[in-house]
């Protein structure tokens, strides 16, 4: 049996504006997702997860042949003709186009002989990371189960190929953030390490958002990518919020999380009733924000960070929500396995 895994991650900020070469910092959460490789009797690859509904039954042409049209969609997104929901349309599509990419390092696996069961504990739409996650667990599984490990950088390249496809035009901090564990700051690829802070953090669920990260990726262009006033403004506040966050300022850090709130709602990232939920903590004197892309239609944001020098779940009992309010448990370790690593 051949297990890999991947942790989620979370952005304390930065999110959007990375994609223009704007810092971020994040870090790896605890919960992951993992890859179980087991031989079977057939020749064929068994696809099954929780995430799925029925198991996937594969060989290598059909996988070859859905990781073309895939790429073929994606080709006619770069030329506009499409948009990126129309990219990958369907959950296992992600797994598939992954398993095209690590079936293609790990040369001459014609229709290998195994069941690939997937486990996560990240919610899917959540903020957390969850394709990123997914993408590196398969990648790291498949390509150390025939032999072909995978150093962090190819790793990198594969899985930022991947995961373009769901999201369009991918930062990679995800992917990054999975791969290093901790608390990191990220700019253009770059990873600097920082300590992990030490500070009440924690993730309240608001739900799964009813549109993707790549539609909200395509909508922010339209506000983000040419306002480099407002790119100044995140660049600005991710600095606070990191320097605060080396030397555990809580008022400083709860300071830069509001401003970075009202930034994601400049940028419409920010459902109304998420918002009118935020105002409400920032009443009783703590800071929250949406922790992910957000969503641009609905009134759900996946995970948004609380920073509350209280117990919330006795601070925050009347309000429904609190039900769903858990400590943010931060991962020191990155994915695995790793050649070298």
């Amino acid at each position: 049996m051949q297990v890999s895994s991947a942790p989620g991650k979370l952005i304390l900020s930065g999110e959007h504006a990375v994609i223009y070469g704007n810092p971020a910092l994040g870090v790896a959460v605890k919960d992951e997702v993992c890859i179980d490789i087991t031989p079977n009797a057939q020749c064929d690859i068994r696809l099954s997860s929780p995430l799925l509904g029925a198991p996937q039954v594969l060989t290598t042409e059909s996988i070859t042949a859905q990781y073309e049209k895939i790429n073929n969609r994606y080709q006619q997104f770069l030329q506009q003709q499409c948009t990126i929901q129309d990219v990958i349309t369907t959950p296992e599509q992600l797994l598939i186009a992954t398993l095209h990419l690590a079936l293609t390092h790990c040369q001459g696996q014609n229709n290998p002989a195994i069941n690939i069961t997937l486990n996560s504990t990240i919610p899917p739409g959540s903020g957390l990371g969850s394709s990123a996650a997914a993408i590196l667990s398969l990648l790291l599984g498949l390509c150390a189960y025939f032999k072909h490990p995978l150093t962090k950088d190819q790793a990198f390249r594969f899985a930022l190929q991947a995961e373009n496809l769901q999201h369009g035009h991918s930062s990679g901090i995800d992917i990054s953030l999975s791969l290093a564990g901790g608390c990191q700051w990220y700019q253009q690829q770059q990873l600097k390490p920082r300590k992990i802070p030490q500070l009440p953090l924690y993730i309240l669920f608001t739900g799964q958002p009813i549109c993707s990260t790549g539609e909200c990726v395509s909508h922010v262009k339209t506000i983000l990518a040419n306002n480099k006033p407002l790119l100044h403004q995140f660049a600005e506040v991710t600095g606070q919020i990191s320097d605060a966050c080396e030397h555990n300022n809580y008022e400083l850090v709860k300071q830069g999380i509001k401003e970075n709130h009202r930034l994601l709602c400049q940028i419409e990232v920010v459902p109304i009733i998420v918002r009118e939920m935020i105002k409400v903590i920032e009443k009783f004197g703590d800071a929250a924000k949406i922790c992910g892309a957000g969503a641009v239609r609905g009134d759900k944001a996946g995970y948004v960070l609380l920073l509350c020098n209280e117990d919330p779940l006795v601070k925050y009992k009347k309000y429904d929500w609190a039900r769903d309010i858990k400590k943010l448990a931060i991962n020191p370790d990155g994915a695995k396995p790793l050649c070298g690593a």
